[in-house]
């Protein structure tokens, strides 16, 4: 069977797609428009990249603990913890901006999360495909993100425009796509607990 024929027989497939395409999605609404939050919020664009510098400094020295982390708990529980935070986070930003400090206090703890998610949640398609069609499906994950980017990017714009510029949405959006991506993340660990789960999860095919 193609991995076509198998996520629809077995909608378990369609939900792990939904869920780490929804995951890489939540971080878009803050990415794509970070310059222009930062400006709007009073940041200059020197104070802007040392946030950066320190979110990329933070990412290599958690690299290797959010690894033992996903290897000792599994990158599934490592992703729900981070998309759960990056929730909270967002939303907390969402209301709480209100000028240069807050942002790139939201801003810094944005790129470390999101980082958290990648690396910690980065096993999950070696983890959850079947062995044999794990190309097949790691290409779906990449289609789903690729039609989700073409909407979410235009969308944002769009709302942005609608609503005066107030870059405080592109947080409330990146909370509303992350706890859209927990929920499917939950029914994929129910559903992995019930297939074997730590003690002998097999894919079904």
């Amino acid at each position: 069977k193609s991995y076509a024929q198998i996520c629809f027989s077995k909608p378990y497939y369609l939900w792990v797609l939904a869920a780490m395409a929804l995951a890489q999605l939540a971080f878009q609404p803050v990415n794509l428009f970070s310059v222009y939050s930062a400006e709007s919020f009073g940041l200059t664009m020197s104070t802007y990249g040392k946030y950066i510098v320190v979110t990329y400094s933070c990412s290599l020295v958690l690299a290797y603990p959010l690894g033992w982390l996903a290897d000792r708990f599994h990158p599934l529980r490592v992703g729900l913890f981070a998309l759960t935070a990056y929730a909270v986070v967002m939303a907390i930003g969402y209301f709480g901006i209100v000028g240069p400090a807050s942002f790139g206090i939201v801003f810094l703890i944005h790129g470390v999360l999101s980082g958290c998610y990648f690396t910690g949640a980065a096993a999950l398609g070696q983890l959850l495909f079947p062995k044999d069609k794990f190309a097949q499906f790691a290409a779906a994950v990449v289609q789903v993100l690729a039609v989700g980017n073409i909407v979410v990017g235009p969308a944002v714009g769009h709302l942005l425009d609608a609503l005066g510029h107030d870059y405080r949405y592109t947080f409330g959006g990146g909370a509303v796509i992350a706890l859209a991506a927990l929920f499917a993340t939950l029914v994929v660990y129910h559903r992995w607990k019930k297939l074997g789960g730590d003690a002998g999860y097999v894919a079904p095919e």
